[in-house]
């Protein structure tokens, strides 16, 4: 959340991600994200084999997601809790199946740069 640009509003980007997740539209998630994003993620080590976990650029993680939305037709997500740091907004939600995760997302000039995703493990 550089100087040189208006702040996120948490609640209001919060709800406009899940809402995106929630209707599968990659378009509107991808909105989000700047062309040199980098994203780390279990899941992306299972799906990416060879990834480390580690996407990066917005045409690579367009392809990982897009093979993740096929592989889970039913995919939702229900918001937690979200908090705001310095540059980044962490987001806590549960998917469809009750498994819990946080997201971290860290913002340059109003997009996203970075973003680390854990799971619950139970």
């Amino acid at each position: 959340m550089s100087s040189s640009t208006q702040p996120i509003d948490p609640e209001r980007f919060t709800d406009e991600w899940i809402a995106a997740w929630n209707n599968h539209d990659l378009e509107a998630i991808l909105s989000h994200y700047d062309d040199a994003v980098v994203l780390r993620s279990p899941t992306a080590a299972r799906i990416v084999p060879g990834s480390g976990g580690v996407i990066s650029g917005k045409e690579a993680l367009r392809s990982y997601w897009t093979a993740a939305l096929s592989a889970s037709p039913d995919l939702r997500f229900t918001a937690g809790a979200t908090y705001l740091g310095a540059d980044t907004i962490a987001i806590a939600y549960t998917n469809q199946s009750g498994r819990h995760a946080i997201e971290m997302l860290r913002f340059e000039a109003g997009l996203v740069m970075e973003t680390w995703i854990a799971h619950g493990l139970f």
